[in-house]
């Protein structure tokens, strides 16, 4: 409401089930050498909890003010200790309106 904070929220299909994955917003773009690093403090994001049927949602309050402009993506990691391994990732435009 006061402009000051950003909503992201994951939705994630076909993982599976029982599934923990971290996960958070960045800067940047997927697949490339472009990554300005977590949009917010990564303690903003708890990690994913796909359920049986494959599917799992999370959101994030991230105090940092919505972008209008600029390149960002969500990454979707293995799990807490193969966090390199990334299982998704997918780029997000700003807001239009």
């Amino acid at each position: 409401a006061d402009g000051g904070s950003t909503i992201v929220t994951l939705d994630l299909a076909n993982a599976s089930p029982g599934g923990r994955h971290p996960w958070e917003a960045r800067v940047g773009e997927c697949g490339t050498e472009f990554d300005g690093g977590v949009f917010g403090d990564r303690e903003d994001y708890e990690a994913l909890e796909v359920g049986s049927d494959g599917e799992a949602t999370a959101t994030a309050t991230v105090q940092v003010r919505t972008p209008e402009a600029g390149r960002y993506f969500v990454v979707v990691h293995a799990s807490d200790v193969n966090s390199k391994t990334v299982v998704a990732c997918g780029n997000l435009a700003a807001p239009t309106r």
